[in-house]
């Protein structure tokens, strides 16, 4: 039984990868089921492809810890459920799916938490999970509205089709949900208590995967749809920078006070997440974004990993409490001391380079006051 998590990691790792490169497609017309003229479909692209390994890769490293928590049958039912419905919102090729698959997402993220969080914690993820989905939901219908189609092949002759103020309030809406999976600052509310009260097993996960399903929409809403290269200086750009440089800054001073250490990570999450949300406002800026996102992924796999393992050997969850770490567990000291290095974007580990290749992209946008805050934000990380 210990094994079953590590070879459904395996199975799951082994199945992305015999789709790159393949662009497999499969899609069905809905109008056999009395839905004329919706089609919906699965497709295996470079981007999906990407997403897809990053969610495979997390469930492959926390199958390492299953055998260290007793967790219940449902809880494993669940997580399998969860990765189910992200391979879903990756490889849909229409918001049809998409939805559903986000959907699925948020209500089995709240049964997880459901075996951990208080209350209080729970009521603020739920909240914030519904007016995502109600967001999402109304934005989906007003682009339906300018193309009749779900696809996103359709999706930018649909943006386009729409009045000035149409477009204005999809846009809103759908920031609105992406900001809500992505935390930033303003839509954060439930994150740090999710973080810091679910299972040791669940954050890391939770942390590195989830949070690059706002990613991903963000960049399918960008690209697809908007198409950001023709607006490189519109009001949309600079609401994604604004936003994303508050995030870092901000999270980055708050994470500075937090002596817990599940928090602090947090709080480190919004931050990078923010660098991520600045760099997609740029024309060319999906390069910095990916990068970004895999240095994410896993850094905050080691790092989560890495609490979760002093946690379950010490039974502390502040750092002030873990004086002389490096004398009882200095792997466990030397590794935390890595992903906050990398994070913190020093030479010569891959943050640096992440951070670099965004900052050179923001340097030749020419987005100078941007690549001030940005600088600023990571000089914090050095407090």
């Amino acid at each position: 039984m210990k094994m079953i998590p590590l070879i459904i990691s395996l199975l799951a790792l082994w199945g992305v990868s015999t789709l790159f490169g393949s662009e497999a497609h499969w899609q069905i017309d809905m109008g056999s089921f009395g839905l004329d003229g919706i089609v919906v479909g699965l497709k295996a692209t470079a981007l999906a492809n990407f997403f897809a390994l990053l969610i495979a890769f997390g469930l492959f490293s926390i199958s390492f810890m299953s055998s260290k928590y007793k967790l219940a049958k449902g809880f494993y039912a669940l997580l399998y459920l969860l990765v189910a419905s992200l391979f879903l919102i990756v490889y849909a090729e229409d918001y049809l799916l998409f939805f559903v698959g986000w959907e699925v997402m948020s209500v089995t993220t709240y049964l997880l938490f459901s075996f951990d969080l208080s209350r209080e914690a729970l009521i603020k993820y739920i909240v914030f999970a519904i007016a995502s989905a109600m967001s999402l939901l109304a934005g989906i219908v007003i682009l339906y509205s300018g193309s009749h189609s779900f696809l996103y092949a359709d999706a930018h002759q649909g943006y386009v089709a729409l009045s000035g103020a149409l477009q204005v309030i999809f846009v809103l809406l759908m920031l609105f949900a992406f900001f809500v999976k992505l935390g930033v600052i303003g839509f954060h509310y439930w994150l740090v208590d999710s973080y810091e009260q679910s299972s040791d097993f669940f954050t890391p996960y939770l942390s590195a995967v989830l949070s690059k399903m706002g990613v991903y929409a963000l960049i399918i809403l960008l690209v697809y749809v908007i198409d950001i290269r023709t607006l490189p200086h519109s009001w949309i750009a600079y609401t994604l920078a604004i936003m994303g440089v508050l995030s870092s800054i901000i999270a980055a001073f708050k994470a500075v006070n937090e002596d817990s250490m599940k928090r602090l990570l947090a709080y480190s999450s919004i931050a990078q997440l923010g660098y991520i949300v600045t760099v997609l406002s740029m024309a060319d800026g999906l390069g910095g974004a990916l990068y970004h996102s895999l240095i994410h992924t896993v850094v905050k796999l080691l790092l989560f990993i890495n609490v979760a393992g002093i946690i379950y050997m010490t039974s502390k969850t502040k750092f002030s409490e873990l004086g002389g770490l490096i004398y009882r567990m200095p792997q466990s000291f030397v590794l935390l001391l890595i992903g906050i290095i990398a994070l913190a974007g020093m030479p010569p580990l891959a943050g640096f380079a992440s951070k670099f290749l965004i900052y050179t992209t923001l340097l030749e946008g020419g987005n100078l006051l941007i690549l001030s805050a940005m600088l600023f934000a990571g000089a914090s990380a050095f407090l």
